[in-house]
């Protein structure tokens, strides 16, 4: 007696009888016998092979297509007509169905009388009333007419198997009913840590981890449904270790010529590393957006036309507007009218920038939540793709309002103190100015007034003494003692008069004066004095020649008071484009001798060189003691 065939679903029997066409159905009570009788004298190939391959039985068809007795077909007979080029793997696929329990698919040729035909071939699993294997039932089908030639299709054959084996990625041929695995290639062995042998019979299920099963199943019932024609997804399968790793699965169902499920072919990726790198950049996104949310910056990131695609809390904070608000809008909003411009420029330069130029620094105003404008800083970056296009720039900015409020104070304050210095230095310039009108009229009232005054006292004395006669010896004494007193108080006041404004400094110019005032310092100090006065430099305007001589009388004084030199140098020289006084003594010099240091001589002399645009420097000179330099431009005048 026949077993039974299983049909799809594993559980009802069946015996198919036409080409896979047309399935009668049976009670599990019925002998197969007049199942078999009916097959018997059917136009499809069918045979029944036993578990090891051998043919039990054949109907009328193959004997009539082979054109040899039924005898022949049986057992091992069979080998005998199938190509030599096709028993190996007809034989492969059987013996990996029977270990199974499971359909398989076959094309092969056979010898016909003198030539070859080729058959289609696909046989289901036999099982008795014991639920024990019995081998398979295989129905053929004549396909020789289908092919143009027979090499041709073997050719094709052949390379598509040659694909399958050596392919770099997972594929395997797949029971469209069961599930279960009729063919794997090495490289799907090898990724789930399998044997091919150990894969064969293997359902889909139990290589599929639970999580991803129901997935499986709904993608599968649809292709079988007939829509779509495939199917691909990504889900885990188990190692045979028991780990998981991450695939993509490409399905595709072959069907045969009435429509019906022959095996589906299923390409399988290894996408671990993917799945990882994934994983690890959504990892990163979120603690960049952790980072970010949390900095007390700003942080944006916007396109070309100032639209914003991502904005921080701190952002949001700022703007007091939620960041659904915000993302989609142009941040050029956000600022003053009279600003956008300078803005869209900077913009436009960080993106025609060649990458890797540094980011691009700006501070604008903005308009705050209250109407207000205050001020921002920001740090803008280009984000670029694998070609180097700008796709988006990056920013991060901090509220400078009240930095910028502090500057302006301070520089309205700075502006205060300037013009208060201003002030004081014309109030000083004028003190000068009648500090010198005031010296010349006491210069003048000394020499004219009290000089004169002095001189005819001298000279009544010296009349007064002339008169005494010889005997009049200690009155006569006194009297010469009295005019040589008051000729020296007339020298001084005439001095003093000079001191305070020497008229040869007008009559005579620069050069005269300077060597007059140093003869007169000579003999009241008795300090030498070593003069070196170009003589063109003494023509010179009023003012800048009344400086240079006021400089020369503090500097000699100061050398009189503080340096205990025994000699001083004074040179004066006219260059190409100022004049130049120097004073040097080989003193104490500056620290030891405590002065000039910052005293009000010193404070004087730089004020009324700066009121002819000089300068003045008081420096150590080499070998020791002080110099001091005053260079003052040709032409120079009083502000």
């Amino acid at each position: 007696m026949l077993g039974s065939v299983r049909s799809e679903d594993g559980r009802h029997p069946a015996v198919i009888v036409a080409a896979g066409a047309m399935d009668v159905a049976r009670d599990e009570q019925q002998t197969a016998e007049p199942t078999w009788g009916l097959a018997d004298r059917g136009p499809a190939l069918i045979r029944v092979l036993t578990p090891d391959g051998r043919v039990a039985d054949v109907n009328t068809a193959w004997t009539d297509l082979a054109g040899v007795a039924r005898q022949r077909l049986l057992g091992d007979g069979w080998v005998a007509l199938v190509h030599a080029d096709d028993v190996d793997e007809y034989r492969r696929r059987q013996t990996q169905a029977a270990a199974a329990g499971a359909s398989f698919s076959v094309e092969y040729r056979t010898r016909c009388g003198s030539a070859y035909r080729s058959i289609l071939e696909q046989a289901r699993p036999l099982f008795g009333a014991d639920d024990v294997f019995r081998g398979h039932v295989a129905t053929g089908l004549d396909i020789t007419g289908r092919q143009r030639t027979g090499d041709a299709w073997r050719s094709l054959r052949d390379r598509y198997r040659h694909y399958f084996e050596r392919s770099p990625v997972g594929a395997s041929f797949n029971d469209p009913t069961t599930g279960r695995v009729l063919q794997a290639n090495a490289a799907l062995a090898a990724m789930l840590g399998y044997s091919r042998e150990e894969l064969l019979g293997l359902r889909v299920k139990d290589l599929t981890h639970p999580d991803d099963w129901p997935a499986t199943l709904v993608a599968w019932r649809d292709l079988m449904a007939g829509e779509p024609r495939a199917y691909g997804l990504e889900k885990r399968y188990r190692r045979k270790d028991g780990s998981a790793v991450w695939v993509r699965v490409d399905a595709t169902l072959v069907r045969d010529d009435g429509g019906g499920p022959l095996y589906t072919v299923a390409i399988i990726r290894d996408i671990s590393d993917r799945r990882r790198a994934v994983e690890a950049l959504r990892a990163s996104q979120a603690r960049y957006r952790s980072v970010v949310d949390s900095q007390t910056d700003l942080i944006c990131r916007y396109r070309a036309d100032t639209t914003l695609t991502f904005v921080n809390d701190a952002y949001c904070r700022f703007f007091a507007r939620p960041r659904e608000e915000l993302i989609g809008t142009r941040f050029i909003d956000l600022v003053p009218a009279r600003a956008r411009d300078a803005v869209r420029a900077h913009v436009a330069e960080i993106l025609e920038a060649p990458a890797g130029q540094p980011t691009g620094a700006m501070e604008h105003e903005v308009i705050r939540p209250d109407g207000s404008v205050g001020w921002q800083h920001w740090i803008d970056q280009a984000i670029r793709d694998a070609d180097g296009q700008v796709v988006e720039l990056q920013a991060i900015g901090r509220d400078i309002t009240d930095r910028k409020r502090a500057e302006l104070a301070l520089r309205e304050s700075e502006e205060a103190v300037r013009w208060s210095r201003d002030a004081i230095r014309t109030l000083a310039g004028r003190l000068m100015t009648a500090q010198e009108e005031e010296r010349r009229r006491i210069s003048r009232e000394l020499h004219d007034d009290l000089g004169q005054k002095l001189a005819a006292i001298a000279l009544r004395i010296s009349r007064l003494r002339q008169r005494q006669p010889e005997t009049a010896g200690r009155l006569r004494d006194e009297l010469e003692r009295l005019e040589r007193h008051a000729v020296a108080v007339a020298d001084d006041i005439r001095r003093v008069s000079h001191e305070l404004h020497p008229p040869v400094l007008e009559q005579a110019g620069l050069v005269v004066a300077i060597t007059a005032h140093c003869n007169e310092f000579r003999n009241h100090t008795g300090i030498e004095v070593c003069l070196a006065l170009a003589p063109d430099a003494g023509e010179l305007d009023r003012d800048v020649a009344l400086t240079l001589f006021r400089v020369t009388q503090e500097a000699l004084r100061n050398v009189a008071k503080h340096a205990g030199s025994p000699v001083v140098h004074v040179g004066l020289q006219r260059r190409a484009d100022a004049v130049e006084l120097s004073v040097r003594d080989f003193g104490k010099g500056i620290d030891a001798a405590g002065g000039p240091g910052g005293g009000l001589g010193l404070v004087s002399m730089a004020e009324r060189v700066r009121l002819v645009d000089g300068t003045v420097t008081v420096r150590e000179a080499s070998g020791g003691g002080t110099e001091v330099v005053v260079s003052v431009p040709v032409g120079g005048s009083s502000r």
